[in-house]
């Protein structure tokens, strides 16, 4: 009898012959978006870069939440950095659509906020390995301009 069909015959005995049920799938929560500005501010002094944060999966409501998040804050011209594996096909091209229409160039990659200070705008830093799968694609290129970094996972 090979190694593993003993573990396995021992972890059916120890639970009592019932195997866990993982809870249902929920809906996953729409894309958030946060603007964000480089820092810590020690570091980059007067050129700190800002950018839009926004991760997770895209759905029917993402598109919405987004044209939400322009009411607050002048949008038009910034960069918008995705890191999601993908979601709605319809609220996908919808985000696409706003993103194009305000003008945003997109990118692909992490955002780290670092802690920040009460009433002041969250610093972050920029990290390698986002992902844009999927849907997330028509995102990535409803920007004026794109940008891929070589260790973005498309």
């Amino acid at each position: 009898m090979s190694y593993r069909a003993v573990a396995v015959m021992m972890l059916f005995a120890l639970t009592g012959g019932a195997l866990a049920e993982s809870p249902p799938a929920s809906d996953p929560p729409s894309m958030r978006f946060e603007w964000v500005k480089e820092g810590p501010a020690s570091t980059c002094r007067t050129n700190c870069r800002e950018w839009i944060a926004a991760v997770g999966p895209i759905t029917s409501d993402t598109a919405r939440d987004f044209e939400f998040f322009t009411k607050v804050r002048d949008v038009r011209g910034a960069t918008l950095v995705l890191d999601s594996g993908g979601g709605s096909v319809i609220g996908s091209l919808d985000l696409g659509r706003k993103i194009r229409e305000f003008g945003l160039k997109t990118t692909v990659g992490r955002t780290r906020v670092l802690t920040s200070a009460p009433g002041r705008e969250p610093r972050a830093k920029r990290m390698p390995g986002g992902e844009c799968a999927s849907m997330c694609v028509f995102v990535l290129l409803g920007g004026v301009q794109r940008d891929v970094p070589a260790d973005a996972r498309i």
